[in-house]
């Protein structure tokens, strides 16, 4: 989505206040990207200087919703994470600002865990790895392989795409599902499906993985029912959304043996609760939201490097009045 921005700014009347998660090189391009002359202040992400954030007229990064309800003069602020959902619920951003996300910077990153997640459970280098820390040399038996099998990725967007080319690359033939049925097919997908034909399809899916976006719609979606449709011995992969998930209905499907094994690296509640069953499944393999950016850490070169080149693009068309790129809200009238 596009939004026209204001037509004319001064660099003299505009404060930018970015994390000190960004690093100096970050730092530098962005000031590059600005009219010269104006100056990019950080400060602590989770603990920021209040007196200097409220001053912000730009807020880059990824500061708690509970300091950006503060800041009544913000005009914009830039995400360097996906995720917005906190961000444009009523009263945490003034009424008059946009914000924008870094949507298409996480696709090489999150792909690539979790189909790495995915290769290992159909190898079982789960259970080696338990058996290595109990000192057990023991043949865990026959194990999978990705030619020939059936993936069903639910969420067709930039992640889910990322994660087909790597699938269809060792063999599988990957069907997506997604609100709205694009004009062009993405590589890595044999054909693109909206989510009312979801329940027909994971029935001779091998793999179901899902990179979902929030949505109300779909919480709760992959429930008792799903898991009960799904192919017996087939693979759930959940890099999206934790909130779509029931973790006592996997946690079932899982160890009554329906399912082969499961990848997780997003929750409802994060970090997942120590009590938590699913953490005692030889067959989950558990990250701790990782794949991606969740915070200011980046774990990938590349994802810095493109949330960048996002970042300091939208710099530009700000001071030139041009539309900004990933708006996920507009100001409000």
């Amino acid at each position: 989505m596009n939004l026209m921005t204001s037509a004319s700014r001064s660099q003299d009347s505009t404060l930018i206040v970015a994390t000190d998660t960004l690093s100096a090189d970050q730092i530098e391009e962005m000031e590059e990207a600005c009219p010269e002359g104006t100056a990019i202040r950080q400060t602590n992400e989770t603990d920021p200087d209040m007196g200097l954030l409220r001053q912000a007229d730009i807020a880059i990064g990824f500061f708690t919703p509970q300091a950006m309800h503060q800041c009544a003069g913000l005009k914009w602020l830039q995400l360097t994470v996906v995720g917005f959902e906190k961000y444009v619920e009523p009263g945490v951003i003034p009424a008059g600002a946009i914000v924008t996300n870094a949507h298409g910077a996480f696709g090489q990153e999150v792909s690539e865990h979790m189909f790495a997640v995915l290769l290992s459970l159909m190898k079982k280098l789960e259970i080696y790895r338990d058996n290595q820390s109990k000192h057990i040399w023991h043949d865990e038996g026959t194990v999978r392989t990705l030619d020939g099998a059936r993936v069903v990725v639910v969420g067709a967007g930039d992640i889910g795409t990322h994660f087909a080319r790597l699938c269809t690359a060792m063999g599988a033939h990957c069907v997506g599902f997604r609100r709205h049925v694009p004009d062009a097919l993405p590589a890595g997908f044999e054909e693109i499906l909206t989510m009312d034909s979801l329940a027909a399809a994971v029935r001779s899916a091998d793999v179901v993985a899902s990179f979902l976006p929030y949505s109300p719609e779909t919480t709760g979606l992959f429930d008792a029912g799903f898991f009960a449709s799904m192919k017996a011995g087939s693979y759930f992969l959940n890099g999206g959304r934790g909130n779509s998930v029931v973790l006592d209905d996997l946690s079932d499907a899982l160890e009554s043996g329906h399912l082969a094994g499961t990848g997780l690296d997003v929750f409802d509640v994060e970090p997942l609760p120590a009590d938590n069953r699913l953490w005692s499944v030889p067959t989950a393999v558990i990250t701790p939201h990782i794949a991606g950016n969740i915070r200011g850490d980046f774990h990938l070169d590349a994802a810095a490097e493109t949330t960048t080149r996002l970042v300091c693009g939208n710099l530009r068309r700000w001071f030139a009045g041009e539309p900004l790129t990933n708006v996920v809200r507009a100001p409000q009238n």
